[in-house]
């Protein structure tokens, strides 16, 4: 499931003007990280995790924020 909702992501942000090729390499590209991703989860209630909080100072959120924007971007 998340693999999908990671897919639905990529081809949300591919030019309009790509090609079926290109889009399926993003999507395929997408679903990797996603599946290499899978399962990675906060400690407790604390929104946090060292890969979580790599993905928040990527992104410039203050640390221990929701981090499902840096996620996405991820």
């Amino acid at each position: 499931m998340r693999a999908a909702a990671i897919a639905s992501l990529a081809l949300a942000i591919v030019p309009a003007t790509a090609s079926a090729r290109d889009i399926a390499q993003v999507r395929d590209r997408a679903v990797r990280w996603a599946v290499a991703h899978a399962g990675l989860h906060e400690r407790g209630t604390t929104n946090r995790s060292p890969q979580i909080d790599r993905w928040e100072r990527d992104m410039g959120i203050r640390i221990g924020q929701p981090w499902c924007g840096a996620l996405a971007r991820g």
